[in-house]
Parts: structure tokens; sequence; C-alpha cells
């Protein structure tokens, strides 16, 4: 029997195996409809695959010149949208570019030449299809290099070299090449920092150039110097690395360092984690040589710890630069700790910067001064109106017994407290309450109205006027902590503050 499919594409004993197979599976002999059988028996040949005879570049080419007409040709016509689609040119620099068809041959027509002494990768895949239906499976794939050279030129030696000092103000600066270097990218690319402008002058192989400054460094001044990989070589080829070298106009080449940090009045430098700072505190920073004063002050940062808030303040500094009093602009926060911190972009007068940041923590106590060095305190409480008196104590746990007449009709009544400091009488009424806790007398106590009296100290004693009291138990509350009622600000010193709420508990009868 004659059957081509099996002769075209498989060997011919194979051709009797799946004639057998044919015959047992019941799939129609080669006298029937060859469209019946299969498709995976028909995978062509290889002698039928489309395949690439010719390119440019090729790899027997892997240096080109940047303008190297870039194509792939085929041995039989292909499909345009599929082989284009399957090309590729990829690279160390872009390749922009569009396709023109000549016959058997795909051009890939570039917008502008290679850039030199960069890789690229021509591939064309395997998924390329010719007319006829057929991929070509494999992929075609070209490695080169546009230009003459692999490696780019390289640095030598710059003077002068890498952190140096005592360079003399008047001083120039050498660079020495490897091969010979295209002038105007060479200069582009050269920067100083800070600035200073000057002129080229290059050696007659282009192998060196010597940059002079118009106008003298700076003394105690630090500069870079940088060549990017703009300057390239008289062939195109890139720098290969940047080369960046700094050096000092001047003598100083030592980091400053903080000495110590002193709370002002206090002979002894602070410590980490040091207790019993005052809230009234003001700091030095003390340096071991002259700094640049506003690096300092940009640096510093006041921190409390508990919430990350800044202090903010001024500043007062010696006649050399070499100590800063801090003073904040308020008191710090009792019972917190603080961070002062310095950042290493403090400089000294040449320039050098702190090795590393620093950071001390310290915390601060209920001490602020002479006058109010400790926390505010109630120190008693009494019912004074109407008669008869009686005494109330300031405690959560105690209950004060109070005699009132017309109580269940709703009275008014006068208690007094008395503190240890004088009050700051603006931060009173709104750390005050009053509040029924336990009875059924449908009055409810009010504070209508507040007085003060002075007994060893101004305004050391607080009036508190009630109205409509019933017969129930009553919580007193005079709020504390730092939210809560001061003391009277004494001189320089701010005010204190109670530890916790003074509450008094009360059984109206």
């Amino acid at each position: 029997m004659n059957c081509p499919y099996f002769q075209s594409g498989l060997p011919q004993k194979k051709g009797v195996v799946f004639a057998l197979f044919l015959a047992v599976s019941g799939i129609p002999s080669c006298s029937k409809n060859a469209a019946n059988l299969p498709g995976i028996l028909f995978a062509p040949g290889s002698a039928t695959r489309p395949s690439v005879v010719l390119s440019s570049p090729s790899a027997l080419t892997p240096n080109v010149p940047s303008d190297i007409p870039v194509y792939v040709e085929f041995d039989r016509e292909m499909r345009p949208n599929e082989t284009e689609n399957a090309f590729t040119l990829s690279g160390s620099a872009p390749t922009p570019g569009h396709f023109v068809w000549s016959g058997k041959r795909l051009e890939y027509r570039l917008d502008g030449p290679l850039a030199t002494g960069n890789s690229f990768v021509l591939v064309q895949s395997g998924s390329s299809i010719s007319k006829d239906g057929y991929p070509m499976e494999v992929d075609y794939i070209v490695h080169f290099i546009s230009g003459s050279s692999v490696t780019g030129p390289q640095v030598l030696s710059v003077a002068p070299a890498n952190n140096s000092q005592n360079v003399a103000t008047t001083s120039t600066i050498r660079f020495i090449f490897s091969r010979p270097m295209d002038i105007p990218s060479t200069q582009t690319a050269f920067s100083i920092s800070p600035a200073a402008p000057g002129s080229f002058s290059w050696d007659p192989d282009q192998r060196g150039f010597t940059y002079t400054p118009t106008a003298a460094l700076t003394f105690a001044t630090t500069y870079t110097v940088s060549l990017n990989v703009g300057a390239r070589d008289t062939t195109g080829n890139p720098l290969a690395a940047t080369s960046t070298t700094s050096f000092q106009a001047g003598t100083d080449f030592v980091p400053p360092t903080i000495t110590n940090l002193f709370e002002v009045g206090n002979v002894t430098p602070l410590s980490p984690n040091q207790t019993g700072i005052r809230k009234d505190s003001a700091f030095q920073i003390v340096f071991s040589e002259p700094v640049q004063f506003q690096t300092v002050q940009n640096a510093f940062s006041l921190v409390r710890q508990s919430d990350s808030s800044a202090s903010s303040g001024t500043w007062q500094w010696n006649p050399t630069f070499t100590m800063a009093t801090f003073t904040p602009g308020s008191p710090l926060e009792p019972l917190h700790f603080y961070r002062a911190s310095l950042g290493n972009t403090v400089l000294d007068i040449a320039g050098n910067s702190l090795q590393s940041a620093y950071h001390l923590n310290f915390y601060v106590d209920n001490s602020n001064g002479a006058t109010n060095s400790d926390y505010l305190q109630a120190i008693g409480a009494n019912q004074t109106a109407p008669l008869p008196l009686s005494s109330l104590t300031i405690s959560p746990a105690a209950l004060s017994t109070v005699t009132l007449p017309g109580c269940l009709t709703g009275a008014n009544m006068t208690i007094r407290v008395d503190f240890d400091h004088s009050l700051n009488l603006s931060t009173v009424a709104e750390n005050l309450s009053i509040s029924r806790t336990v009875g059924i007398n449908p009055h409810v106590a009010q504070i209508i109205g507040l007085s003060f009296a002075t007994t060893t100290r101004p305004n050391d004693q607080l009036v508190i006027y009630l109205g409509d009291v019933g017969c129930n138990e009553y919580e007193v509350k005079i709020f504390g902590k730092a939210a809560g009622i001061r003391t009277a600000p004494v001189g320089a010193e701010t005010g204190s503050w109670m530890q916790s709420d003074a509450l008094i508990y009360m059984r109206v009868q």
C-alpha cells in the first residue's frame, strides 16, 4: 500500500507499526480521507523547517563597527508578523529601530549607530514561521560588541591623591589614562565640589590632562573630584568606572568628637540613663575642637521617648565655638525618658564630620527648682458650711460623713482644700468634678462657685461651693498629673503638679 504520510516524515519500519496501529484502532486507512488522521503523526521533519543562512553581525565577528547593518536572511520566505515578533536586539545600550523586508532578508534598521564599547545580543527565536507554516524551533543567537575594544579606558593616577592633606591652595589637578581620551566627553565628565572654576590643558598624546583652578582653593576645605563614565577614549569606549578622589586644602584632617554633655549647673557630665534631671534644665555640649555652629544646631535633637515629641529651644555659644548651651523652650515632662542626639553631619571648621552619631538617654524626675522642687499635694480638706463642720479625708479608700440639714430637698455646702504650694488659678476650674456614686435622692450636686484663700503662701487654699446636694454619697475629684491642676510659677521656675488625682468620698446625711 502506498502511504505517503508515513514515508515522508517517518522511517519505513515505523510506518508498518503505525499501519498495524491504524488497523487495530479503527483509524481510517490511507485510502480514506487523510485529513482525519491525528495531526501528531505528521510533525514535519527537520528538512522542512526554515533556517537562518546569513546574518549581520555574525558569530564570526564579535567586534563590529557601530554603523554595521543589522539583518537576518532565511532559506525561504517567512511570515512577516511572526518573524518580526521573534526578533530582538538588546544590550547594555538602547537599540531603537524599525523593520524592512527584502525577499528572504529581514533587516532591522537602527535609528542611529550602536553605542561604542557596549555589548549586544541578536536573537531570532524559534517561533519564527515560514510562509508555508513551519516554525524554526531552534533559536538563532549572535553576541557581539560595538567597537574595536572590549574594555574601557582606565584612570592610572590622580593628583592630589585620595585623602591627601596639606594640599597647597594653588594646587592643580592631574589625571593620567591608559589610552588616549576624547577631549570633549572627558572634560564634560569632570567635576569638582565645592565648585572651583578652572581650565584644562591636555598632553599631546591625549593620555592625560591638568586642571588649573582660576582662583586659589579655600583653606581648610575638603574637595571631591570626580570623573564619571561619560568620559570616552578616542574610539568611543566609556571609562571603565567612575573615578572619585578627595583631598584637603589645609592642615586639619582630624574629625571632631563630643567631649561631654552637661546639665547646666552640674559639674559632672551626664551618663547614659542618668536619673534626677530637672525639668527646667539647660544642657551644655563640649566639643574637642571648634565646630561650625550651624551644623550642630541642625544636627541636634532632644526627644521625649514616650511619644517622640521633640523639644525646640535656643542656643548660646562660647567665643571659640567649642561649647554650646541648649535651653529648651518649655519645661521637660517629669517622669519621662529623653534622648539627646547629634547626627554625624556636625562639621569642624575644616569640614571634618563626626565619625558616628551621638546619643544619650536620661530621666527627668519631679524636681525643678528650690520652690517648686516637689509634687503639689492636697494636704487637708474640710466641710466648712453650713454647720455643723466636718473634716474630710483625701483618700480613694476612705468615706467621710457629712451632716447636711435639708439634704432631702437639696441644700448648699462649702468644701475647703488646703495645698502645700500656691495654685495656678487658671488651671483649677477645668480640673474639678463632683459626681453622685451611691443613692437615689434625685438631687445631683454641682459646683456653683470657686474662690481662693491664703494660709502660709498666696492662694494655697481652694474653696469649692456646691449646690443642690442631696442625701447621697459623692466623689469630689481634683485632677492631677501633668495635665491637671498646677502650682503657680515662681520666678524662672515653672509650675509643678500633683503626682496623682486627689479624691474625696463623702456620705451626706
